[in-house]
C-alpha cells in the first residue's frame, strides 16, 4: 500500500483486474490493503473527531459504505441481474469502464457524478 513497489503492485492488481473482470477473486479489496487501512481508518476518526461519539459514528458510517460500495462492485462483476433502474445503470456504465472506456464511467456508485464530471459521455 505504501512506497512506489507497492503502488506497482497495486496497478498490476488492479489491471489484473480489468483484464478478467469475471474473477472475483480480483472483485474485492485485498485483504493486505483492508488491514493496513482499517487500522488506519480508525486513528484518524480517533484523533480527528471532536468526541468519541463524532468518531465511533463516523468509523461506522464510513465502514457501512465501503463495505457497501465492495458489495455493489462484486455484484457488478457477478451473474446478478439488477432489479432496479439504477442498480442496471451502474452495473452498465462499470461494464463500459471495463470493456470499451477506461478512462471512463469512474463515478461507480452514483453515476451522475460523471455526467457531472464530463467522464460519463
Amino acid at each position: 500500500l505504501f512506497g512506489r513497489s507497492n503502488e506497482l503492485g497495486a496497478a498490476r492488481t488492479h489491471g489484473y483486474h480489468h483484464a478478467h473482470p469475471t474473477c472475483a477473486a480480483s472483485t474485492l479489496l485485498p485483504t493486505s490493503t483492508v488491514a493496513v487501512l482499517v487500522p488506519i481508518h480508525l486513528a484518524l476518526w480517533l484523533v480527528l473527531a471532536p468526541t468519541r461519539g463524532a468518531a465511533c459514528t463516523g468509523i461506522v458510517a464510513l465502514g457501512a459504505a465501503a463495505l457497501l460500495y465492495e458489495w455493489i462492485h462484486f455484484l457488478t462483476h457477478s451473474a446478478y441481474r439488477p432489479t432496479t433502474a439504477w442498480f442496471a445503470e451502474v452495473k452498465r456504465r462499470h461494464m463500459l469502464h471495463h470493456h470499451k472506456s477506461p478512462d471512463r464511467f469512474f463515478a461507480f456508485v452514483v453515476p451522475s457524478v460523471d455526467d457531472w464530471m464530463g467522464t460519463g459521455k
